[in-house]
């Protein structure tokens, strides 16, 4: 690490103060880093590699800084450059984030988040690229358009915002990427924006207010829409939501009142996932209510289990996943069977699964026999 800020370091005086580099080029370089245009993707032993905007719309230039045999060189997208406003901007940005007290060089690449974000992003767009899906638009652009993949996979798709390229689409890569975006919402906009035939005709009337999970701020349940509230869904809204656009989380619970309230109310619609994770959030609830109410027999077991052990069959018993950890010998079995026979009694399960290497077979079998 300390060879790669010598060698940063090292390049920008000579660069700055005895190369002769132009005083506009000095002058850009520290505006777009000043302007926050520059951004860490990954570092590692060897290089930085960077995105570099110069404040105009789709000119993001990824630039990479290689340390090779004690010299700094530059690539620009995967290519030998001079150095030049952007190096030099990127070299600003690195020599910043070296200096950072969390600041981090691998053998590997290490990439911080935000690059990932960038990168996967990237990915997305170039896959969009590639695609040739069909496209039937509904007659509003912020409509539900249907959207068929090459293997006729169906999709709805609803787009958002024009300027973030953000929206929806009732897929599993949109629920869990935490984006606000994917290949086909993408492909979508590219369509639209292309085409300013069928942009011109859809209407641009936001159709209806949406509560949907938010992929950019952790899922939580959020409202959109982007102008006058009718009365009743404003009415609704302000209860719930009050001054701001999503509630937070130990409210969620409260919500299933706005959704039996929403469902009289034309304008409004609410996306499945909302009522999944309102669903959850009871469950989650109830399991907390029926732990702090249940008193568990461990007579029902043929052992007498010593006091932790009771403690991890009884943390154990109302949660929908959990782990059980400890040293060899502490009993990990034996509560692990606690768990199964405890959730039969008071849950009414019919099964446990066990999933385990073929020759422990025997060994949980004989357990099971000797312990329940």
């Amino acid at each position: 690490m300390e060879d790669m800020i010598a060698g940063i370091n090292e390049k920008i005086d000579k660069l700055f103060y005895k190369n002769g580099v132009s005083t506009n080029q000095i002058k850009e370089a520290r505006s777009w880093y000043n302007q926050g245009y520059c951004q860490v993707l990954s570092c590692s032993k060897v290089g930085v590699d960077l995105y570099v905007q110069t404040g105009q719309p789709d000119t993001s230039l990824e630039v990479s800084l290689k340390l090779r045999e004690g010299e700094l060189i530059c690539l620009v997208n995967g290519k030998p450059a001079p150095w030049n406003a952007e190096s030099m901007a990127a070299l600003l940005q690195a020599q910043e984030e070296m200096k950072l007290p969390d600041a981090k060089i691998t053998e590997g690449k290490a990439y911080t988040r935000g690059g990932m974000i960038k990168r996967v992003l990237a990915e997305r767009k170039a896959k969009a690229a590639e695609a040739t899906y069909k496209i039937k638009f509904a007659n509003n652009i912020y409509g539900e358009h249907e959207l068929i993949t090459e293997k006729g996979n169906k999709y709805f798709v609803l787009l958002r915002d024009f300027e973030s390229e953000t929206g929806y689409i009732n897929n599993p890569d949109w629920q869990t990427n935490k984006l606000g975006t994917t290949k086909h919402i993408m492909y979508v906009f590219d369509k639209l924006k292309k085409d300013k035939k069928i942009y011109n005709r859809l209407s641009k009337q936001f159709p209806y207010l949406e509560i949907y999970t938010d992929p950019l701020n952790d899922y939580k349940i959020t409202w959109h829409y982007p102008a006058p509230i009718p009365s009743d869904a404003g009415n609704l809204i302000k209860k719930y939501f009050g001054n701001k656009k999503f509630i937070s989380p130990e409210k969620v619970k409260n919500f299933l009142g706005f959704i039996q309230a929403a469902a009289e109310i034309r304008e409004l619609v609410i996306r499945p996932e909302v009522e999944e994770q309102v669903q959850l959030a009871w469950e989650k609830e109830t399991l907390r209510q029926l732990e702090q109410s249940t008193k568990l027999d461990y007579s029902l077991l043929k052992v007498k289990l010593f006091p932790y052990q009771q403690l991890g069959v009884a943390f154990s018993n109302c949660k929908k996943c959990c782990i059980i950890a400890g040293g060899k010998g502490r009993g990990k079995t034996i509560q692990a069977i606690g768990v199964a026979v405890m959730k039969k009694k008071i849950l009414g399960f019919k099964r446990t699964l066990i999933v385990c290497p073929a020759s422990l077979k025997e060994q949980w079998k004989k357990e099971i026999e000797k312990f329940s």
